[in-house]
């Protein structure tokens, strides 16, 4: 899968549903990979892959993912790259879009790994509503890690607060996603 670049100016609209970025998966659980420097994340239905989050389900909705990050280069006309999460879950008997930024954390207490992941989702979010105005899905926005090394963050639900205030969508830190 070769990146796709583009030009983010005010006569160029931004497609993040690229076919060329895309995986259909219909599967009750599986995780979100991110392993590979230099490539987009992935789905995978195999435990033994280093899954960042999982997903849930359980009701086996067909669910295109999107890779965003290392799929699509968004740069602006400086040539600055943009911002933007790693993945768009479609799930579209819900109608519901699902914005994911995976954060494989070493240390939660270093770094501001969750600030720089609102921003990251709502850049790319900011770039689906300025280009899909009439999509009918309702969008939700999601930070996942690996459970296995963290807890909930501290100021979690303070976060999560300010987001929907900010932009009237829910916004997830947590290290499983579930699909209802």
């Amino acid at each position: 899968m070769n990146p796709l670049l583009l030009y983010l100016n005010c006569y160029l609209m931004v497609n993040l549903l690229n076919p060329d970025c895309l995986t259909p998966i219909a599967a009750p659980e599986f995780g979100l990979c991110d392993d590979q420097p230099n490539a987009p994340a992935y789905p995978s239905v195999d435990p033994n892959d280093p899954w960042i989050a999982q997903v849930k389900n359980h009701q086996k909705q067909l669910i295109h993912f999107y890779a965003i990050d290392k799929c699509l280069i968004i740069k602006d006309e400086q040539e600055k790259d943009l911002k933007r999460c790693d993945v768009l879950l479609k799930i579209d008997a819900l109608k519901k879009l699902i914005f994911v930024e995976l954060k494989d954390i070493k240390d939660p207490k270093k770094g501001n790994w969750r600030t720089e992941a609102i921003e990251q989702l709502e850049q790319t979010i900011a770039l689906y509503q300025e280009s899909h105005s009439e999509q009918p899905h309702k969008l939700e926005a999601h930070v996942a890690y690996p459970s296995k090394r963290n807890r909930t963050p501290t100021n979690y639900h303070q976060a999560c607060k300010k987001f929907h205030r900010n932009h009237r969508m829910v916004l997830r830190i947590h290290p499983t996603i579930t699909i209802k």
